[in-house]
């Protein structure tokens, strides 16, 4: 017999599936339970919502997309996914790390949900505070302040800037792209390796 950890794995594997293969808006909790073979009103067994599911899928295909970034770039990884180790240039690194982040969100109809506004806002809405949007949060800001730490260390980054305020232009940089059909589409996301590359030239010591 299923246990319920083995059951709820099914259901976010059906959601998975869905999600990436005709997306958000055209899958629905009757389509997600069907897909797992399980009665619709269980799904609330292990999901308070289709949001909390795709909430779920989204933020284990990003775990995926952050290890895959990093390979090649640096020498190994910690469990997490995390680098280890310093990089060998701050501007070549950031700027190779968000191109191939651009390419590859562009590519996996999950994480190019990043780009639906109305469904992030309702995101951001329903699990303001929750431990899964902190634990979102968390992922894609991991690694990041021990990498400038270590670029400081190092010689190669302003050290009259804060970690915290580097940390935050970093961050800013991914919104460039929610605005790419007003720059221009056919310009990403070779546009943002190169936006990446003038900011962090500017931090450089």
């Amino acid at each position: 017999m299923e246990t319920d950890e083995e059951k709820k794995r099914r259901v976010f594997e059906a959601a998975h599936a869905l999600f990436s293969s005709v997306g958000y808006r055209q899958t629905s909790v009757a389509d997600i339970m069907h897909r797992a073979g399980f009665a619709v009103g269980s799904f609330y067994r292990y999901y308070e919502s289709k949001e909390a599911a795709f909430l779920d899928v989204y933020r284990a295909e990003n775990r995926a997309l952050k290890a895959r970034l990093f390979e090649g770039l640096v020498p190994e990884f910690s469990p997490e996914g995390a680098p280890v180790g310093l990089p060998p240039d701050p501007v070549e690194f950031v700027a190779e790390i968000v191109s191939r982040n651009a390419r590859e969100m562009l590519a996996n109809p999950v994480l190019r949900e990043w780009y639906n506004r109305d469904l992030f806002a309702r995101l951001e809405r329903m699990f303001a505070g929750s431990d899964e949007m902190a634990q979102l949060q968390a992922e894609m800001n991991e690694g990041q302040l021990e990498m400038i730490r270590e670029w400081k260390a190092a010689g190669m980054m302003r050290t009259d800037l804060d970690d915290a305020t580097i940390q935050a232009m970093f961050r800013a940089i991914p919104f460039i792209d929610l605005h790419k059909e007003e720059i221009g589409a056919e310009h990403f996301p070779e546009l943002m390796k190169h936006i990446a590359a003038a900011i962090l030239r500017g931090l450089r010591p």
